[in-house]
């Protein structure tokens, strides 16, 4: 049995945010399991799950091989360091998405016009943006029906109404993560793959927000370093489930593209906890996985 530990250090601020909140954005006071997959995803140089370049059969089934291995990981996360929380606003402007509204608009006209990918129809609305076009004219290249809804989208895209709203945000400044790894893939996401990956990642790494840099250190952790059948009450990382004298946090624990997306109640201890627990033992530290690790 091995492990990785990965050191975390982040030298200015980061934020774990829950998906789908709006005016209040408040932060977890460590990074969710899937935080820190997508870190890993990063360093490997994996697509994003919103791939343009990819069709809708090949995202959704690249979903599932995701899915698949994300299940075979598993993570202790400790809180060497909770850094400083702090709270800003953050103005920011609500519209629809380019890639959504062009989406939207090209599916409207793959009826009409079979020979309108999706570089030349990006590169029409770019001309109706800087220029003015005639039915006539932009019915020569993808045919007059097509031409007159292309014409009014041309409309509602140039007089698109944006709204600004402002936001609260947390922030943890300088804060430091301990996190275990522990893996059940034999291919892509073995513990061999993954440390190569991120001792050389492929793009720089972030954590949390993508601008939240973070410097990151890495070592294995070889079986005769691991017991793994202890039982302690001074337990050192997070711990799936509730205990007395712990703050209790309900945490994501699945990708964000899963339809149905489950939290697990987690206690953060604040000291000793009042009854043993099983735990596993790393170099003087008694660590708990949040799930997948037996």
């Amino acid at each position: 049995m091995e492990l990785l530990k990965l050191r975390l250090k982040v030298p200015f601020w980061c934020s774990f945010i829950e998906y789908g909140t709006l005016k209040l954005k408040q932060t977890y006071p460590f990074p969710p399991p899937p935080t820190i997959f997508g870190m890993i995803l990063n360093a490997m140089g994996k697509p994003s799950t919103h791939n343009e370049k990819m069709t809708k059969d090949k995202i959704e089934k690249y979903k599932e091989w995701l899915n698949k291995k994300y299940n075979k990981l598993s993570f202790s996360i400790l809180v060497k360091d909770g850094g400083t929380l702090v709270e800003d606003y953050r103005n920011i402007l609500k519209g629809i998405r380019k890639r959504d509204r062009n989406r939207s608009i090209r599916n409207k006209l793959s009826k009409l016009s079979s020979n309108l990918d999706k570089e030349e129809f990006d590169k029409i609305v770019d001309d109706l943006r800087e220029s003015e076009m005639t039915l006539n004219e932009l019915g020569d290249k993808i045919g007059h029906q097509a031409a007159e809804i292309m014409l009014n989208f041309s409309e509602y895209i140039n007089n698109e109404k944006w709204q600004r709203t402002q936001v609260k945000k947390q922030k943890l400044l300088s804060p430091r993560f301990d996190v275990y790894i522990f893996s059940d893939d034999k291919n892509s996401f073995s513990l061999k793959n993954i440390y190569r990956s991120l001792k050389n990642p492929e793009r720089p790494l972030y954590l949390g927000g993508s601008d939240d840099i973070v410097d990151l250190s890495v070592e294995k952790i070889s079986s005769n370093e691991l017991n793994k059948r202890c039982c302690s009450n001074d337990i050192s990382s997070i711990i799936p489930g509730l205990y007395e004298n712990c703050k209790i946090y309900k945490i994501p624990v699945q990708l964000r593209h899963q339809k149905e997306k489950s939290k697990m109640l987690c206690s953060f201890p604040q000291g000793k906890l009042q009854k043993e627990i099983r735990c596993a033992s790393v170099k003087g530290e008694n660590i708990v996985f949040l799930q997948n690790f037996s």
